[in-house]
């Protein structure tokens, strides 16, 4: 618990050694749990003092929010720098200058740990000086922050500290602000003068104040220089409390080092989720204040070192909150209840792949769910949609003119393209196409890794509501190492907190490795970064080509074929149960011939290992797979069955030859596979 008492009896002293009746004091505090909830709670200074603090520590009890005073008294109920009245004291943030390996003759009057390792300290003089005084006293007590390591920002009339008695909750365990020393002897001006060498003040140089420039231009100018993390820092949504300082000294070091002017560093933190000073009335001085000392700094050697160890951290995670579902609210969130968007074919809401081989026509397939969806017209002709609604189609891979004929015949097909008809010798009825709900983003270079294409996407989101974003290729949207699960990962959460934000679903249409273990592998397992994209899906499509590869593109197959391609469907949802792979076979007519015919019909999975010539020791290796994978100690020969597509004589074969090539690893029993420990 916090101990209000000590809050109380402290604000008293400090206060009460320089204040007159009539002046004004000031205790803030902040909600941790809302950045932008900062208050200045002005205080009249006379004979109800200690009631109204009382007052306010009962309605902002230190247990649940942060809070701060400013030493000095001022003739208005406002914190500015004018309206200081006086002072018998110095004030230092001291950061992490801990006051107890200093000279005796610089030990502060009073200090105490204000989070763990770091401090806060008052120096009480033997007289208190006045307005004439005042520069004096300002001109000392920047010269003491610099000469005894404490922040350099701390030190300016308006400063506000942590109280004693109350908490810090910027850290998980809140921990209580507690004394270190107290009321010491006071110490004369001219003895700390004296020790105290003098620093210069260094301007900054640019008008003053710094003026508020365009976010967007600033980082359209600025956007192909900065490193990603950087952006990506500067773009988010939501920054933790306990890491705001150290990263706007860091922001501010980096966009000066790369050539930014104080302008345009100004108008980069003040509109990010790190200006801890948002919505405080002196929100730019504090900002400008923070700016000149970076800039004053410049070049200094232990500065750049403390960058160089600031560097080697990965900040890419910063930022991100966390929302703590309690067991009510995850049982009566109707929204989270399982549905589909076409029933068997996308769950509702679900993000996920569509993967296959070359001149499978994962495109097509994936264009036809997105006008389905998109028009409410039955999925492949055949295939109810359950929910309809906006879609939004990103894609790098084919030229306008192939996805303008490939919609057309869609279309066409549907019925969607509008219609005429004789009402009478010289009368018609024109029924005019359909206005769909799908936009497209067409060969763009759009990058799912790049912050600034993310927050374009955002805004689109936002401004159209989909219920489904489609990605075509991810392999051309991503710059970075597709079988890297560090370049990957942050990719994928993005696709995850776009889901989630927006309540939209997401598709990404991705390529089989080349050789990736040949055929007789799962469709999840033979994707290109198979092992963290087949973890991350809900749904997902696979896609295999029946006949064998033509030497021509997909563009020319689909515009020269005469028979019909046929491609098996398989599908995975995320605990929605087992579905059967459909053959799809599908005939399109060449450039400007709008004819297109899908049909679908049940894959007989009996013929399924004949097809694909699976040997015995083909699907030995595949089970194998499939046992060192599971989580589980037993693997049935029903799940083998279904993961392989195989008879139960072939799976029993195959599974003798892996028990006997196993060392011991693996046990036949009754209903299946034991693995041993």
């Amino acid at each position: 618990m916090s101990k209000p008492e000590v809050a109380i009896n402290f604000l008293l002293n400090t206060w009460g050694k320089q204040c007159r009746t009539g002046d004004y004091v000031f205790l803030c505090s902040r909600d941790p749990n809302n950045p932008r909830s900062w208050k200045d709670h002005p205080i009249r200074y006379d004979s109800t003092i200690k009631k109204r603090i009382q007052k306010l520590l009962k309605q902002f009890p230190a247990d649940h929010y942060d809070l701060y005073f400013c030493p000095l008294p001022f003739s208005e109920p406002k914190r500015k720098k004018e309206l200081v009245k006086r002072t018998k004291l110095l004030w230092q943030d001291l950061d992490y200058a801990n006051p107890q390996y200093f000279d005796k003759e610089l030990m502060p009057t009073t200090y105490w740990e204000s989070s763990p390792g770091r401090f806060h300290g008052l120096w009480e003089l033997e007289k208190t000086y006045r307005k004439s005084g005042l520069p004096d006293i300002e001109t000392l007590n920047h010269d003491l922050a610099y000469h005894v390591g404490a922040d350099r920002g701390g030190w300016d009339f308006t400063q506000v500290l942590r109280i004693p008695g109350t908490r810090n909750h910027k850290y998980e365990e809140k921990p209580l602000i507690t004394y270190k020393r107290k009321d010491g002897d006071p110490v004369p001006y001219k003895k700390l003068r004296s020790i105290v060498k003098r620093y210069e003040k260094k301007e900054l140089q640019s008008v003053e104040p710094l003026q508020e420039g365009d976010v967007d231009q600033i980082l359209a100018k600025w956007g192909a220089k900065l490193p990603r993390t950087i952006l990506q820092m500067l773009m988010q949504d939501y920054a933790p409390v306990g890491e705001r300082s150290d990263t706007i000294w860091y922001l501010e070091n980096k966009l000066y080092e790369i050539g930014l002017t104080p302008e345009e560093i100004f108008t980069l933190i003040k509109n990010s989720a790190w200006n801890k000073y948002k919505g405080r009335h002196d929100e730019n001085e504090r900002l400008q204040r923070e700016l000149e000392k970076i800039i004053a700094d410049a070049g200094n050697p232990e500065k750049m070192e403390q960058m160089k160890r600031y560097d080697g951290v990965d900040l890419e995670g910063d930022g991100v909150t966390l929302r703590v579902d309690s067991y009510r609210e995850v049982m009566g969130n109707i929204s989270s209840l399982p549905g589909w968007l076409v029933e068997g074919f996308w769950a509702r809401r679900s993000h996920g792949i569509v993967a296959g081989e070359p001149k499978s026509f994962k495109s097509t397939y994936v264009m036809d769910l997105a006008i389905s969806v998109a028009s409410g017209e039955p999925f492949l002709g055949k295939y109810p949609v359950i929910e309809s609604g906006p879609v939004i189609y990103v894609q790098n891979e084919n030229a306008d003119w192939i996805l303008k004929d490939r919609m057309q015949k869609m279309i066409v097909h549907r019925k969607l393209d509008g219609r005429m008809r004789r009402t009478g010798e010289k009368t018609f009825e024109i029924q005019f196409p359909k206005d769909l709900p799908l936009y497209f983003i067409n060969q763009q270079g759009y990058l799912l890794n790049h912050p600034l294409h993310q927050k374009m996407m955002e805004q689109l989101i936002e401004e159209v509501k989909p219920i489904l974003v489609i990605f075509d290729p991810l392999y051309l949207m991503f710059d970075g190492d597709v079988n890297s699960a560090k370049d990957l990962n942050p990719v994928l959460n993005w696709m995850l907190k776009i889901k989630n934000d927006y309540r939209t679903g997401v598709i990404a249409i991705h390529h089989y490795n080349k050789g990736a273990g040949g055929k007789h592998w799962r469709g999840g397992q033979r994707m290109l970064g198979s092992t963290t994209l087949h973890g991350w899906i809900e749904s997902a499509w696979y896609l295999n080509r029946e006949e064998p590869e033509e030497d021509e593109g997909d563009v020319a197959v689909e515009k020269q074929s005469t028979n019909p391609s046929k491609v098996i469907l398989d599908r995975e949802f995320r605990n929605a149960g087992q579905f059967p792979k459909l053959e799809l076979s599908l005939f399109m007519g060449e450039l400007g011939n709008p004819v297109y015919k899908v049909e679908a019909e049940v894959y007989k999975e009996e013929n399924d290992s004949a097809r694909r010539g699976k040997t015995t020791e083909e699907l030995a290796a595949e089970i194998k797979e499939i046992i060192d994978n599971s989580s589980f100690d037993i693997v049935s020969f029903k799940t083998l069955r279904e993961v392989t597509g195989a008879k139960k004589s072939d799976v029993v074969d195959a599974l003798d030859l892996v028990i006997q090539s196993g060392e011991g690893k693996y046990k036949r029993i009754e209903t299946g596979v034991k693995k041993i420990q």
